[in-house]
């Protein structure tokens, strides 16, 4: 009697667990691991059907969600596997950010989008957007400098500009009526506040406003800018003409920065990097308001591309011989998405996707793993 007790228990316990580890994702994760460790996780061509397809989706979802911080400063952000270094080359040369608490808002934003756009996850993005209005202090999020901790409590007399952008941009497109997309944008369009500079018409990624207005600050300011101006819900609230005022400055500096530098950052960014990320964000935004700046991106972006769909030899040792590389894996995968999104007629995405699921999935950032997640969805519909 007292053995069959104890056997019970012990069945209770592992179903206990097995039923933890697959609700939350470990198992997936396990089974991934695993495989990577006796080299099949490859999936080749004639792996590919829709029982293998269908377990890559729940994997890249398990593996987003393990990305996912439950506990100090990044609470409910993702990309917790993303080293902090990396962050550098986004960053300001002279700023005094400690990029040990810069909030990982790339890393969270897109994941949060796509994972809400397929109705998936949803207690973990609900838990996202609480640690991104978390990070919000008097409508703007700080620049810390300080040491780390588990609650930086110090008051800072910086802010950072950039991210202030992209967080009220993320919880206005998920939670209409908010406060902080009100106030951010007020903050935005007040001329006293000085957010955008007066004679370029870029963005200061910082209130430090040192060096020059940065590129990925203008690309947030200009998606949640054109949000308010087009959604009717925000329009009693706020003057249509300083918007579009604002709009149109934004775009003349994209546009003057595209011709000059092709949107790299010299000494900093090359094109390599910059373009598909940025191209990407602004893909919609770029059929309003540049298209034909769009079809130049488009073009460009072929050029990295051999006659089959196939990224270039010379691209990937560009972004292999870089401070901070890009590997392949997340190459193939950005590219991916920018050609889905391009819907360009002459690149077959699909191709270059296909490539893009053949290399391990741990050595791709949460960004990147919703790339392919909703990618998955549409080239579903050609299996």
């Amino acid at each position: 009697m007292i053995e069959g007790i104890i056997s019970g228990l012990i069945v209770t316990i592992i179903v206990a667990f097995v039923t933890f580890f697959y609700r939350n994702g470990y198992l997936y994760l396990f089974v991934d691991n695993l495989i990577s460790a006796v080299g099949l996780l490859k999936i080749t061509d004639k792996k590919i059907g829709l029982k293998e397809f269908r377990g890559l989706q729940k994997k890249l979802v398990a593996r987003i969600l393990h990305d996912q911080s439950k506990i100090g400063n990044h609470l409910g952000q993702y990309g917790k596997s993303c080293k902090y270094i990396y962050s550098e080359k986004w960053q300001t040369k002279s700023s005094k950010e400690n990029l040990k608490l810069k909030p990982r808002m790339y890393l969270t934003y897109w994941p949060v989008i796509i994972l809400r756009k397929h109705g998936l996850a949803n207690r973990s993005t609900n838990l996202a957007l609480s640690g991104v209005k978390r990070l919000f202090k008097d409508w703007r999020i700080p620049l810390y400098s300080g040491s780390p901790g588990l609650s930086p409590t110090k008051i800072e007399q910086n802010w950072n500009y950039r991210h202030s952008m992209a967080g009220a941009h993320l919880v206005g497109l998920c939670m209409p009526y908010n406060s902080i997309t009100y106030n951010v944008v007020d903050q935005m369009i007040d001329e006293r506040n000085v957010w955008q500079d007066t004679e370029t018409g870029g963005w200061w990624q910082t209130s430090e406003k040192k060096e020059s207005p940065d590129l990925w600050a203008s690309v947030y300011a200009l998606k949640l800018l054109h949000m308010v101006y087009e959604d009717r819900k925000y329009d009693v609230f706020y003057h249509n003409k300083d918007l579009r005022c604002c709009i149109e400055k934004t775009i003349k500096y994209f546009k003057y920065e595209w011709i000059n530098n092709k949107w790299s950052v010299p000494d900093k960014l090359l094109t390599e990097e910059n373009l598909i990320s940025m191209f990407i964000d602004l893909s919609l935004l770029l059929s309003v308001y540049m298209p034909e700046l769009r079809k130049e991106c488009i073009i460009y972006m072929k050029e990295w591309l051999t006659p089959r769909c196939d990224l270039s030899n010379r691209f990937l040792k560009k972004l292999k011989n870089r401070p901070l590389p890009i590997n392949q894996g997340q190459a193939y995968s950005q590219m991916a998405y920018a050609f889905y999104l391009s819907k360009d007629e002459l690149v077959d995405w699909r191709l270059i996707y296909k490539k893009a699921i053949m290399f391990p999935l741990n050595e791709l950032y949460s960004s990147e793993m919703a790339f392919l997640l909703d990618c998955s969805y549409e080239y579903e519909k050609y299996m």
